[in-house]
């Protein structure tokens, strides 16, 4: 089924809906309430069809297991997401890769070549995704540089959404691949010359970056001085982390984040002053290969699909999730079977239901939050319908929403994300249905949307989310 269809489903008879439309009646004296008032829908602004992405290392691109032409079951569950999206291939792996017949600088690198390039971009092709292609900066030259490039134009054509030169720069000072004195007017110097190399041998390549961890201060830098020769501007962002320490808690996760605001800042205004858009090309909510029982919980899935509209409101073109088949952040997961098939982890439902709810024109809308860790976003679909997502992150407080319209809306269904508990890893559902293995997925459960003098009323379980769709 894809969106279309579901939309359609959701907006059609009562037949559709489920008998259990009054499941989640509670006490008043047990819930919390709230308004969510909707405004001029004219004002909105669109969300990027593409705005969905993950994001792999490029070490696992020689593992001729991954991206396999054959592998339906990735492909199954990549198409889920989106008719269109953006894969990026980077990560830190990316610094110790090495293109198939140049001398490697350093020891331990990743080999890439035609065979690696082929099964990228078959998937790419199958998926209808576009891709963002890291270069190696950290140890590679701009010669093997220019010689990937054009190797990875010539296969992906106009599927090859930007090249990207190095991965977390301003990092390389710490991680032991340049001097403690390394600089963003160092980094400049180096991305110049990489840049000159491939656009040599690739001649109008496209280009994204600075792709830096959390310098936010060298975006306005690098836009300045690569105003003519970028597609986006791009930044990294992770809850907490690492993965390996105690201190990452999903407490910690679900909290509110300034650090997400202040780097938007920075990007959003070095963006604005060349007039490109910016994306979030590398995020999860754990650095480090995330942590079990944080990253794979339902309280990912909560975290994942309230991020994405934080995003979105904040004017990002889109956001990549890293991981993409590894390590415990990843929305996918290698099944046991390891028969190329993959199981989706609680992230994706959060991914999903943004999929659902989130292609569209986010629209003004005042939320009244009650001091509750609780966010409600508005969205006219395609066909004008009126999507609205509200996400309690809450351990045990359940929440009334009464959202209020200036225009008239009449009817629709209100699908859920459920699990047991925030820390639940299995059991999880969206519309009372799980996602398969191929990414087959249709909701069996909803419930009616009654709208009454422009307003409807939504109840909120703790620990789960809820998309309105009405029309």
């Amino acid at each position: 089924m894809n969106r279309k269809e579901f939309l359609a489903s959701c907006l059609g008879t009562a037949a559709f809906l489920s008998n259990t439309a009054n499941a989640y009646s509670q006490s008043a004296n047990s819930t919390a309430q709230t308004t969510l008032s909707v405004h001029d829908l004219s004002k909105g602004t669109a969300i990027p069809t593409d705005f969905t992405g993950l994001s792999v290392e490029t070490s696992i691109l020689p593992n001729a297991a991954y991206f396999n032409g054959s592998d339906q079951s990735l492909k199954g569950l990549i198409k889920r997401l989106g008719d269109r999206g953006v894969l990026r291939v980077g990560g830190n792996s990316s610094e110790y890769s090495n293109w198939e017949g140049m001398s490697p600088t350093t020891a331990g690198t990743y080999h890439i070549g035609p065979a690696e390039l082929e099964r990228l971009a078959s998937i790419a092709e199958e998926v209808n995704w576009q891709v963002i292609y890291g270069l190696n900066l950290g140890t590679g030259s701009p010669q093997q540089a220019a010689a990937e490039a054009k190797a990875v134009r010539a296969r992906l054509g106009n599927r090859l959404l930007a090249f990207q030169i190095g991965n977390e720069p301003d990092l390389f000072a710490g991680n032991g691949l340049r001097p403690r004195t390394y600089s963003v007017n160092d980094y400049m110097k180096e991305w110049a010359e990489f840049h000159s190399a491939v656009e040599t041998a690739v001649p109008g390549a496209p280009f994204g970056g600075p792709d830096i961890a959390f310098r936010t201060f060298w975006e306005m830098p690098f836009a300045t001085k690569f105003a003519h020769d970028l597609r986006f501007l791009s930044l990294h962002y992770y809850s907490e982390g690492p993965g390996s320490s105690p201190k990452s808690t999903i407490e910690k996760m679900l909290a509110p984040n300034a650090m997400l605001l202040r780097g938007t800042s920075d990007l959003a205004a070095a963006a604005a002053a060349i007039n490109v858009p910016y994306r979030m090309t590398e995020c999860n909510s754990c650095y480090g290969g995330g942590r079990l029982g944080v990253s794979d919980t339902l309280a990912s899935a909560l975290w994942g699909v309230d991020y994405m509209f934080q995003l979105a409101a904040a004017g990002y073109a889109g956001c990549n999730f890293h991981g993409g088949t590894g390590g415990a952040y990843s929305p996918l997961v290698e099944a046991a079977s390891g028969e190329m098939e993959y199981n989706a982890r609680p992230l994706y439902y959060g991914m999903l239901m943004f999929a659902l709810g989130g292609q569209g024109q986010m629209v003004p809308s005042i939320f009244m939050q009650p001091n509750l860790n609780v966010n409600a976003y508005a969205v006219t679909g395609p066909h004008h319908q009126l999507q609205i997502t509200i996400v309690n992150k809450e351990a045990s407080t359940p929440i009334d929403v009464v959202v209020t319209m200036d225009e008239r809306y009449h009817k629709g269904s209100i699908l859920r994300l459920t699990g047991a508990d925030l820390s639940t890893k299995t059991g999880i559902t969206l519309g009372g249905s799980t996602v398969s293995s191929s990414g087959d997925w249709k909701p069996t459960t909803a419930e009616l949307a009654s709208v009454q003098n422009r307003t409807l009323t939504v109840h909120v379980p703790a620990a789960s989310a809820a998309l309105a769709i009405i029309s």
